[in-house]
């Protein structure tokens, strides 16, 4: 197991849980380590992705033959439409292991 993927999972849980104020339909829930939870919405997903493309851009900008923001396009489709494991794709990807 990546060592990474081992740090992401000592940092919090990610689930589906049945809420019943919100029509007994069921909902992403993030609880962290520490007590607290989170259900993320489409804006937070949109406020985190944003910038991590800009980022990629700048990193391997498409200006010099790079991917870009592409390449997390590409990550993200493969990690909604596919049933592979993240190692598989951050090797797919070069993902490095972060410490």
């Amino acid at each position: 197991m990546r060592s990474d993927w081992q740090r992401s999972l000592n940092k919090f849980n990610v689930g589906k849980k049945l809420f019943p104020e919100w029509g007994n339909k069921e909902k992403v829930k993030v609880e962290f380590k520490d007590g607290t939870g989170w259900i993320p919405s489409c804006a937070d997903l949109y406020r985190i992705l944003k910038p991590m493309g800009e980022c990629e851009e700048e990193r391997f900008p498409q200006s010099e033959g790079y991917e870009g923001r592409r390449m997390l396009l590409r990550f993200l489709r493969d990690t909604l439409m596919t049933d592979f494991p993240f190692e598989v794709l951050a090797n797919e990807y070069k993902i490095p292991e972060r410490e």
